[in-house]
Formats: structure tokens, C-alpha cells, sequence
């Protein structure tokens, strides 16, 4: 904040310096409106986004509705938004359960889990400033099924050892170790 490097960094930071207000101020009108039309329609939201957005039309065409949280609220709803928050905090709830329990057994397959969790919460808040545009649905929805299939491994773990003790079960050894006697 001494140099005179600091005055250029902090007239570049949003709701504080002036460079490029003008996208700040549209951003909050735009927010403002979407949260109206939630409200005006909570439960399974509006299908005329596009008519009640129309005036914050930017002079490229386009109505930058940056927020997947709002975009769902304003088109499905809150049930909607609910059911799509609820999908990726159940996978992440999973992926730390077992990212626990693996703490202590194989500390490899723990770390795994922990980066797939703050992958999660880095996507959670990416979601936030961007649309659906492109690839970000894939990215969020490979990520909760990678999290739902590392929760298994407990399971598939446990399974193989049921399945490889009830193999053997009442098998003496000759046959166990393939011996004819």
C-alpha cells in the first residue's frame, strides 16, 4: 500500500476502486432482478426469464446472467435449487466420510479423497461467478459422481473380502490350494 503500485491495485478492486464500476454496478442490478423474480416465483420458478431481463440487455446483445445458483433459482426454482445443492453436498458429505475412515488406514487413498473435496468447494464457489456455459455442467457433474464412486471403495473393499472368505468356506486345503490327495 506504500508503493505507488498499491493505489493502481486498489483502484482495480471490485466495490472499492473505480476502474470498471460500471460492470460492478450492472452485476448488483442484475442480482437485484434476479432475486425478484425468485421471489415472485419460489417454488418452481419463471419461464419468462428473457422479458423480465430485457432492459439489462448489454450492448454486446447479451444478458450476463453470471450465477448458476440464480439461474436455476430463476428457472426451476428453489425445489430445483434445493434438489441440485442437495446432489453435490450428499457427494461431498460421502467423499469425506470416507476420506475419514481412510485417514488412518491408507493415507494415499485419504489424500485422494481431500482432493476430490476441495475440488468440490473450489467448483462450489467457481459456480457462483460463472453460467452453464460449455463445460461447466461436466465438470461438476463428473466431479460428484468421481466423489459417489470413492465413497464405494469401503464397500467394494469389504465385498471382495465377503466374496474371497465365503469362497474358501468348508474347502479343505487340498482343494483350497488345488491338490488332489
Amino acid at each position: 500500500l506504500v508503493s505507488p503500485v498499491g493505489d493502481r491495485i486498489i483502484d482495480n478492486l471490485p466495490f472499492i476502486g473505480t476502474v470498471d464500476a460500471g460492470n460492478v454496478t450492472y452485476r448488483q442490478a442484475v442480482i437485484d432482478r434476479s432475486i425478484h423474480i425468485i421471489q415472485q416465483n419460489p417454488f418452481f420458478g419463471s419461464r419468462t426469464i428473457g422479458s423480465q431481463l430485457e432492459d439489462l440487455r448489454t450492448g454486446q446483445g447479451i444478458i450476463d446472467l453470471l450465477n448458476v445458483y440464480l439461474n436455476i433459482g430463476m428457472a426451476y426454482g428453489l425445489v430445483t435449487l434445493a434438489a441440485f445443492v442437495l446432489f453435490l453436498v450428499t457427494a461431498s458429505g460421502k467423499c469425506l466420510r470416507v476420506t475419514r475412515i481412510n485417514s488412518k488406514n491408507d493415507p494415499d487413498t485419504s489424500r485422494l479423497g481431500a482432493a476430490l473435496l476441495a475440488s468440490m468447494a473450489g467448483t462450489l464457489v467457481i459456480i457462483y461467478t460463472v453460467s452453464n456455459y460449455l463445460s461447466v455442467p461436466y465438470i461438476y457433474v463428473s466431479l460428484a459422481a468421481l466423489m459417489v464412486a470413492y465413497s464405494r471403495i469401503p464397500s467394494v473393499a469389504a465385498d471382495r473380502v465377503v466374496q474371497a472368505t465365503s469362497h474358501f468356506e468348508g474347502v479343505g486345503p487340498q482343494r483350497r490350494f488345488g491338490l488332489r490327495s
